[in-house]
């Protein structure tokens, strides 16, 4: 199609006044806390996302998925209350979406499908490492093991694979990985996103 993309664009917000919320699921000094922000429905694969963090408990280790969005799908909903246990939180629906970015260690879309999701450009933005599936517009985003994680697909074992990659991270390569997150932010600002919206147009109106 002959036709001009233009990617999406968030503002970026200073988190001055953090929420602590996440606070009392850090169970020891290590306890790592993933954040899940999205709707219960079939497109954002939270069974798999929760059969994921079962396994790595199981396993021991030090973990906590934390998930919020809106009750879509309420099949889908009854399938995952099995699971919701001190490790592995569903808090509803929440209206502090980048705050909890900012607190949580990682963030985690494991989606079936996507576009260009909003609340990955808003985890780049507060410097949280996502860890995603390869849907969408998501490759276009993130490098894998460079800005993020990608999984070699929505099944599973693959996005336990990418778990356990983040898993092995030092704290040193964690610091960094933060780093190129945020860095990877800047070619999706509003501003950017809202001027080249602007020089388009210019062009459609000039017959360019």
């Amino acid at each position: 199609m002959d036709s001009k993309l233009i990617v999406n664009g968030v503002k970026q917000r200073d988190i001055s006044s953090p929420t602590h919320v996440l606070d009392k699921y850090r169970y020891t000094n290590k306890t790592k806390i993933f954040y899940h922000p999205g709707r219960i429905s079939e497109a954002k694969n939270q069974v798999v996302l929760c059969e994921s963090f079962q396994h790595l408990i199981s396993e021991g280790k030090d973990v906590v998925l934390v998930l919020s969005g809106t009750k879509q799908d309420m099949c889908i909903y009854n399938k995952l209350e099995p699971f919701f246990s001190d490790r592995i939180v569903y808090l509803g629906e929440r209206s502090d979406v980048l705050e909890l970015l900012a607190e949580a260690d990682a963030m985690c879309l494991p989606s079936k499908w996507e576009g260009m999701p909003i609340v990955l450009l808003e985890a780049l933005s507060v410097g949280c490492v996502p860890i995603c599936a390869p849907v969408g517009g998501i490759p276009e985003i993130i490098q894998d093991g460079y800005n993020g994680f990608l999984s070699s697909s929505s099944n599973l074992d693959d996005y336990i694979e990418a778990l356990d990659r983040y898993l092995c991270l030092t704290k040193e390569a964690v610091v960094t990985m933060m780093g190129h997150t945020k860095d990877a932010f800047n070619e999706y600002t509003i501003e950017k996103s809202s001027s080249k919206y602007c020089q388009y147009y210019e062009c459609l109106l000039n017959g360019k």
